[in-house]
């Protein structure tokens, strides 16, 4: 990954871009015996929550090696999707076991009890996952109980002509696109302030004109080569340049903040395969009149 910022003058203050965050997905935290789990698992941090602030628990990638190892049965204390990105797994949820692989969506909301382990010799198991603080006085009990393992994404995916991304200008350049694309609705499966999950296929050359949100962004590349712009102010911007396919990168933008993405590739064998993730967070520092202004 590469990133590169041009400099804005030194007394421009930018206060909604509390918890804005770049990462990828190298030099993980080898942890053993995950929550009484088999063997080992390997977690990278793709955020740091006390710097994004409520409703945010936690951002992470998490690969399982093969063989016999995986994240232990556990109480779910937060709301938490997982979203696999490479190799297959053996998910129990509730005591109900179930085969995950790639582009399986898990949602566990608070209260559920669960386990991962990786049901390969060969292969890692790879997933991102992401929890969110919930209120405690939602119904839980009736939320967990709920069967929410949503299978294959990938295979959902349609052409995009409503919904996700409907008034957001796709296009290779000037030739408007569409896309395909699949859109989970969070909000009914969760007490926590969740709001959609997309999963959007870019061809070589395609990309999505900068635009705001009025939710909290999670971009995490699943596969592909991105250029994802970030607009700070009207005189600077963050780039973030995919240009290792075997690293995920991902990028957390606050709300009322411009972010734009691509597909920098030039070959047709070269999708773009992107989750956008949307969180509500209320408690935020207004957008500055210049973003309300390119809002969409």
């Amino acid at each position: 990954m590469t990133t590169q910022t041009i400099l804005a003058p030194a007394h421009a203050s930018f206060p909604s871009l509390t918890g804005l965050s770049v990462a990828d997905t190298q030099h993980p935290i080898q942890t053993y015996s995950q929550l009484g789990g088999p063997g080992r698992v390997a977690n990278k941090a793709l955020a740091i929550p006390v710097h994004l602030g409520p409703p945010w628990h936690s951002i992470e990638y998490v690969c399982v090696p093969a063989g016999h190892n995986g994240v232990g049965e556990h109480l779910q204390a937060t709301d938490e999707i997982y979203l696999i990105c490479s190799g297959t797994g053996r998910l129990t949820t509730n005591g109900i076991e179930e085969q995950v692989g790639p582009g399986t969506l898990v949602m566990a909301p608070k209260g559920t009890r669960h386990r991962l382990l990786n049901a390969s010799s060969t292969d890692q198991l790879s997933f991102l996952v992401v929890e969110v603080q919930t209120d405690t006085d939602q119904n839980f009990a009736r939320l967990a109980s709920t069967r929410t393992l949503f299978h294959d994404l990938h295979a959902s995916m349609q052409q995009h002509r409503s919904g996700a991304f409907s008034s957001h200008a796709i296009k290779r350049g000037t030739t408007p696109l569409f896309p395909p694309v699949v859109e989970v609705d969070l909000q009914q499966s969760f007490g926590g302030a969740w709001r959609s999950l997309v999963l959007l296929e870019l061809p070589a050359g395609c990309s999505v004109d900068p635009y705001c949100d009025t939710n909290d962004r999670l971009l995490f590349v699943m596969s592909g080569y991105a250029s994802i712009r970030i607009a700070l102010s009207k005189e600077e911007e963050i780039r973030v340049e995919t240009t290792d396919e075997a690293v995920h990168h991902s990028v957390v933008v606050p709300r009322g903040v411009p972010c734009g993405f691509g597909n920098k590739a030039s070959g047709a064998a070269y999708p773009l395969l992107l989750a956008c993730l949307t969180v509500r967070r209320d408690q935020h520092p207004s957008p500055s009149s210049w973003r309300e202004g390119s809002a969409r």
